[in-house]
């Protein structure tokens, strides 16, 4: 039995073994207990944390800080509790000591079963931590990755579950109620889900609410075209004319069947919104660069065929803006992701200290791509550094490439990482921890 439940989504609330709330603890005690949540059974250095949470303050007073928030939290444990062990140097938290409803949900979307994923999306209450405001630049940038997954992770599911209700020949009034209630929180976390106002169509039309059937089809027209500038989806047009005019409709046409299949042909419209959005994202990274020197990175997960498509107009934008600019397709081979290592790591090295560069002719092992490279540029001249399936790399390439995402900020450099997110995820817990700090945007297509 787990001696404590911990919940994230929709905010933060610890409650102890007979499910009373604990509280009393400090925003920054809050965030660092959730931290380690996030990554237990891990010894994660004081300084490093100290360093997350109190950014702004000198070594000696982050680390007393961090000592304060770790006794008001000891002060609301259980006597007992073995939850969070220290030394003088780390901190850990025994992830047996405590039940996380992230984890929860976690282990929920891996059965992918209805009765997982009931489970997975009633679990997702909302945002992670939302509402939680340490201020700290530091851990807000950590935490986005975070939520931007959850929240993608939560779309999915319940796209799911609804393709799931409508592949069966429904007719009780429970299962058209059960859809309008996933549709409305899908449209919850994002409001320009157009499968879900085509399951709302449905349902509402089968129960008789005709109106509001209606409804949801002017509703989702409208924002697509305010927010997009875009038509609904012909799956949605047909799905209207089916509702506003059966008369003509095929007798043999079955409303249950043609809105299963809107829910998968809008599954590559969908994919269209999210591109556009993603490229909006990259245009205004862009602008920031070239601006003002303010550097950015993106990871974009998702199937091949799809981010090379993205790859592709990334490149036309850079070109525009007269980018110099490095593309590379991650080999399985290690010999040769032993290049682009010393690329990035010849580019680090030019972004902290420009003088080094001819030191560096002496030295063999560096690529003498890289330093070419680097001699053409100049001080106006952006770099966009593209790695295309990241989930071939190797441990040392992920640590150049964390290492030049946590230094691009100050310089003109745009980092692209894109992977297939179907195979091995590269952004597991060490390379997140290297993440900190760094400008990133992480974005599933």
């Amino acid at each position: 039995m787990h001696l404590l439940e911990l919940k994230l989504f929709s905010g933060f609330q610890l409650l102890d073994p007979q499910g009373e709330i604990l509280s009393g603890v400090s925003r920054k005690a809050k965030a660092l207990l959730a931290w380690l949540a996030l990554n237990p059974n891990k010894e994660y250095p004081r300084e490093k944390l100290a360093g997350i949470l109190w950014p702004d303050s000198s070594e000696a007073q982050a680390r007393h800080s961090l000592r304060q928030a770790l006794t008001s939290l000891r002060k609301i444990l259980p006597s007992d509790s073995e939850l969070l062990q220290t030394s003088k140097d780390w901190i850990m938290l025994d992830e047996s000591q405590i039940q996380l409803d992230v984890q929860r949900f976690d282990q929920a979307l891996k059965m992918a079963d209805a009765v997982s994923l009931d489970k997975a999306i009633t679990l997702y209450k909302g945002t992670l931590l939302e509402g939680c405001n340490p201020k700290s630049d530091n851990f807000d940038d950590w935490l986005f990755h975070y939520r931007n997954t959850y929240r993608e992770l939560a779309i999915s599911a319940i796209d799911k579950r609804l393709a799931m209700l409508l592949d069966f020949n429904i007719e009780q009034k429970n299962d058209y109620e059960t859809i309008i209630h996933y549709a409305n929180q899908l449209i919850d976390i994002d409001e320009l889900q157009e499968p879900a106002y085509q399951a709302l169509m449905l349902a509402y039309n089968k129960l008789g609410n005709h109106s509001a059937a209606l409804k949801a089809y002017e509703t989702i027209k409208d924002k697509l075209q305010q927010q997009l500038g875009i038509a609904p989806a012909d799956a949605t047009e047909k799905l209207y004319q089916e509702i506003v005019a059966p008369h003509v409709v095929n007798k043999q046409s079955n409303l249950v069947n043609a809105t299963k299949q809107a829910l998968l042909s809008t599954q590559k419209r969908r994919l269209s919104s999210s591109t556009e959005r993603l490229l909006y994202q990259v245009e205004m990274a862009i602008k920031g660069i070239v601006d003002h020197r303010i550097g950015h990175s993106f990871l974009i997960r998702g199937e091949q065929k799809k981010t090379s498509c993205i790859a592709e107009e990334i490149v036309k934008q850079i070109r525009e803006k007269k980018f110099i600019y490095c593309r590379k397709e991650i080999s399985t081979d290690p010999n040769e992701q032993i290049i682009l290592v010393e690329l990035l790591e010849v580019l680090t090295i030019y972004l902290t200290d420009p003088q080094r560069l001819s030191c560096l002719q002496k030295d063999k092992s560096i690529s003498l791509r890289a330093l070419s490279m680097l001699k053409s540029i100049s001080t106006n001249q952006p770099i966009m550094v593209m790695v295309e399936q990241i989930q071939n790399s190797e441990v040392d390439l992920l640590v150049q490439l964390a290492d030049l995402a946590s230094l691009i900020g100050d310089h003109a450099v745009l980092l692209i990482m894109l992977g297939d997110m179907n195979n091995r995820d590269p952004v597991e817990i060490i390379w997140q921890s290297a993440m900190i700090g760094a400008p990133m945007t992480t974005i599933d297509i």
